[in-house]
C-alpha cells in the first residue's frame, strides 16, 4: 500500500481527499502548522485550516491555539476507534432504513418467482454463500 492507496481508503471511511492528506501529513510530522502540513501534504495552505478543523470535529486531530496554530494527530488506535464508530453508525442508520423498506415491501406479499442471472465469479460465490446460510 502506498500513500495514494491510504488516501483512497480514508476517503472510503468518509474523509475528504484534503482531510486524508492532512491526516497522513500529521502522522509524518507528529505536530505542525498549516504551512508545515501544506508542504508535506501537497494541499493548499488555505485548505489545510478547514480540513484540520473538520478532523478536529471528528476527534482525530487536536489543535493548539497558538500563533501560528499547531495541529497534531490523536493516537492511531483512538483515530481507528473514532472512524470505525462513525462508519458503523452510518451503516446502522442506512440499514435500519433499508430494513424498514424491506418490511413494507414484504407486507404486500406480491413477490414473483422470476429467474435471475448472476454475473461474475465474486457475485456468484456471495450468492451461493447466502443460499447456503439460508437453508
Amino acid at each position: 500500500m502506498d500513500e495514494r492507496d491510504a488516501v483512497d481508503a480514508l476517503e472510503h471511511l468518509g474523509l475528504t481527499s484534503y482531510e486524508a492528506k492532512v491526516f497522513i501529513a500529521l502522522q509524518k510530522l507528529d505536530t505542525g502548522s498549516a504551512r508545515d502540513i501544506s508542504r508535506i501534504a501537497d494541499v493548499p495552505r488555505s485548505q489545510v485550516y478547514g480540513a484540520a478543523e473538520s478532523l478536529e470535529e471528528r476527534g482525530i486531530v487536536e489543535v493548539q491555539q497558538s500563533n501560528p496554530i499547531r495541529y497534531r494527530p490523536v493516537d492511531l488506535e483512538a483515530a481507528k476507534t473514532h472512524l470505525r464508530s462513525r462508519f458503523e453508525a452510518h451503516q446502522s442508520d442506512a440499514f435500519q432504513y433499508l430494513e424498514h423498506v424491506e418490511c413494507e415491501r414484504s407486507d404486500t406479499g406480491d413477490r414473483q418467482a422470476d429467474i435471475w442471472t448472476i454475473k461474475g465469479a465474486e457475485a456468484l460465490l456471495k450468492s451461493s454463500e447466502s443460499y447456503r446460510f439460508a437453508s
